[in-house]
């Protein structure tokens, strides 16, 4: 197999349609799809390349008839075509809700003094980067256009500078699924996925594609269903790492807008299909009250109904498609009727000890935990919202903190944090503590740290210029760049 020399194959999925395609192309459920597929191959200057025309090719046949995009196709395209199909975009990309992808295929080049990334269209100087394209053209292209999605696939080397993160995998089925997917369509995204870190690539090795770019067609062509980026990424990690000296990466878009969302790649017959809102989960008792001067139970009501009758204690509570189960009512009555219902009691969730006061103990690392991430607070930790943070601010704002009579709370270790992570289905790579697929989300004990979203938590554990974090999406570990900003939640004791 030979090694290609070509340092970007670049595809760019973003939530948008220019406005030719606007004309042609009906809106789904998801929006628009419209794709721009450029491959460069027959090099005047530089050494020519054998696949990017067969990839790019393979790639817009699969998005036009497999996925419904309305796709413009570049073949051996120059600076000006690229820089005037970008420029395009950014003048046409309008709506929100639509969704674009442009995929590159051709040379590229890393300065490593300047740390800037290039492509190189076919009349590429070998020596003279006057007429290479700088990818910031992109960011800056995808911090102004009003897409919601953005994703940039890169099967190239030295294309892993692009990113800050990796991540991989897919979501549990049914109700689960939409929930997660809808939540990941409404947030604004920026990610890329690139074929390996900062090395070169191969050229070829795929049956006449290169090694990723089979992999990526052969992960769409089998693919039934509504697709995240993370799940496409998830089926070509691994095809890719056995058949190369590289592995494929995925992660957010440095300084371009990103906001924890992702791309979908909807099939065309599922592009009229609603993701359901799921009911919230966990249940504020609030609303169970009685009268003082009465020792029966009062009728309690909610919206002008009566859920519960005056003296009667009914085997479940519904509201709002949320069940309160006969013993919960009865230990909040309880409560009621010993004068203590806002004093903290203690109770056992597993290996963790709830204490009440917005604190949880691990009994198996005799860690104290804040329940709630940093941001909300409330009984379920429900009031609020999840607040996130670069790593340098986290760690020096959440230096001996205060909270519940303690004044030394702070980030946890990497190692403190990954003792959080539940893998409810096993656990699949126990290099990096990833679940296996259909385990629930987030991976973490739910009851007793309530309302944890599946997302990325800083750990306080610096790794040479980058630092540590925990995904409670599939309970990986990774190491990412210390500007990127995610959730946290504090630890004392240990140490």
């Amino acid at each position: 197999m030979k090694r290609r020399e070509r340092c970007l194959l670049l595809l760019i999925a973003l939530a948008v349609l220019p406005a030719a395609a606007a004309q042609t192309q009906a809106a789904s459920g998801f929006g628009r799809f419209h794709a721009l597929v450029i491959g460069n191959q027959n090099y005047t200057n530089i050494k020519p390349l054998e696949t990017p025309i067969a990839d790019a090719k393979a790639v817009a046949e699969v998005l036009e008839k497999q996925y419904g995009f309305t796709v413009e196709l570049l073949l051996d395209a120059t600076d000006k075509h690229i820089l005037t199909a970008v420029s395009n975009l950014r003048k046409t990309m309008t709506k929100e809700d639509d969704s674009l992808l442009i995929y590159y295929a051709g040379h590229g080049f890393l300065d490593k003094q300047s740390g800037v990334d290039y492509w190189q269209p076919v009349n590429a100087a070998r020596d003279n980067d006057v007429d290479w394209v700088p990818t910031s053209r992109i960011t800056d292209m995808l911090k102004v256009i009003q897409a919601r999605h953005v994703l940039i696939v890169a099967d190239s080397c030295y294309s892993g500078s692009l990113l800050t993160r990796d991540s991989g995998a897919k979501l549990a089925s049914g109700m689960e699924q939409d929930e997660w997917l809808r939540r990941m369509y409404q947030k604004r995204s920026r990610t890329a996925m690139t074929s390996g870190g900062e090395e070169p690539v191969a050229d070829g090795g795929g049956s006449g594609h290169s090694v990723f770019a089979k992999a990526f067609l052969d992960a769409l062509r089998e693919n039934q269903k509504i697709l995240d980026g993370d799940g496409l990424y998830d089926k070509i990690k691994r095809p890719v790492a056995l058949n190369a000296d590289q592995t494929p990466q995925y992660s957010d878009i440095r300084k371009s807008g990103h906001e924890m969302g992702d791309f979908l790649l909807v099939p065309k017959e599922l592009h009229e299909t609603e993701l359901q809102k799921q009911p919230e989960r966990g249940t504020d008792l609030s609303f169970l009250q009685r009268s003082d001067g009465d020792k029966n139970l009062q009728p309690i009501t909610m919206e002008g109904k009566t859920v519960v009758e005056k003296g009667k204690i009914p085997e479940k509570v519904v509201v709002e498609e949320v069940a309160i189960p006969k013993e919960v009512v009865e230990e909040v009555i309880k409560k009621l009727e010993s004068g203590n219902a806002d004093q903290p009691e203690s109770k056992t969730i597993g290996q963790y000890i709830d204490h009440g006061n917005g604190t949880i103990t691990d009994t198996v690392s005799k860690l104290m935990w804040k329940r709630c991430s940093e941001g909300l607070s409330g009984v379920n930790c429900k009031e609020g919202k999840t607040e996130t943070y670069t790593w340098d601010d986290a760690v020096k704002r959440f230096k001996n903190a205060e909270y519940a009579g303690y004044s030394d709370w702070r980030l946890s270790t990497i190692d403190e944090l990954k003792t959080l992570v539940q893998c409810s289905k096993g656990m699949k790579d126990k290099n990096s503590g990833r679940c296996n697929d259909w385990s629930e989300r987030p991976t973490i004990n739910q009851q007793a740290f309530a309302n944890t979203k599946a997302t990325v938590y800083w750990s306080g554990s610096p790794y040479a210029d980058g630092a540590w974090y925990v995904s409670f999406l599939y309970g990986h570990s990774r190491i990412c760049n210390r500007s990127s900003t995610y959730a946290v939640r504090l630890v004392r004791g240990g140490q």
